[in-house]
């Protein structure tokens, strides 16, 4: 199984996007900036922490309840608004 620790609670949310991303960051060594909760939740998922940038925040988004806020290390905003 690629993902043993993953699919230890089956967790409806791990799409085949989010498990070629998640493969796609454990090679990956250096800073993480998580375009939207989806990439942030991927790099959670690793037990990672990264850097959050905020474009658009959608009400109904599925991946941003999962997030874990404790876990971003900051947050690059394009205006105050976005704040």
């Amino acid at each position: 199984m690629l993902f043993p620790r993953l699919y230890k609670f089956s967790d409806p949310i791990l799409s085949n996007a989010a498990k070629v991303l998640i493969k796609e960051i454990r090679r990956f060594d250096g800073e993480i900036i998580a375009a939207d909760f989806f990439a942030l939740w991927c790099v959670q998922r690793l037990g990672r922490k990264a850097h959050l940038l905020s474009l658009e925040i959608y009400d109904d988004d599925l991946y941003r309840p999962a997030c874990d806020n404790s876990t971003i290390k900051s947050v690059i905003i394009q205006s105050r608004t976005r704040f």
